[in-house]
């Protein structure tokens, strides 16, 4: 989820999401993360970058 924020509430969740990351931080959330991004990006996912 990155790019533009155009509200401050987007911004907010946004600051949210990277503490949640930061404090739940392992090797397996880093890997389903590039699993489910590769998955998008295949899926022609607008999102995915």
């Amino acid at each position: 989820m990155r790019g533009e924020t155009r509200t401050p509430e987007l911004m907010e969740r946004r600051v949210e999401l990277d503490v949640w990351y930061l404090e739940n931080w392992s090797f397996f959330l880093d890997l389903r993360i590039v699993v489910k991004t590769v998955t998008n990006m295949f899926g022609k996912d607008e999102n995915a970058y």
